[in-house]
């Protein structure tokens, strides 16, 4: 379960990188809640591609969180957050974070 919380938020920084047949994979997984065979269904693939289809995303997801570090920096500035700034300056970091 972590494990799909990481691949979520990192989906909704990189999502812009992706192509759209992606992103339509990635929804139906994550957010549609949708198995393998239920996306092969939908797509007019095999479930062994959907599945492949979904790791790919994920790595290349990595990927580009190892090279860009984003979702690191947007952590490391909620820290700093938590830890330094007033409850108003809290929300208006999240404003400007968009989260």
């Amino acid at each position: 379960m972590d494990n799909d919380i990481l691949f979520v938020q990192l989906f909704d920084i990189y999502k812009g990188l992706l192509t759209d047949y992606q992103r339509e994979l990635f929804n139906m997984r994550y957010f549609l809640d949708l198995s393998f065979a239920e996306i092969a269904v939908e797509t007019g693939a095999s479930r062994q591609s959907a599945a492949g289809g979904i790791k790919k995303i994920k790595d290349k997801l990595l990927e580009y969180e190892k090279a860009l570090k984003l979702k690191a920096l947007y952590d490391d500035l909620e820290d700093f957050a938590e830890r330094y700034l007033s409850p108003a300056g809290k929300q208006a970091l999240k404003e400007i974070l968009g989260r």
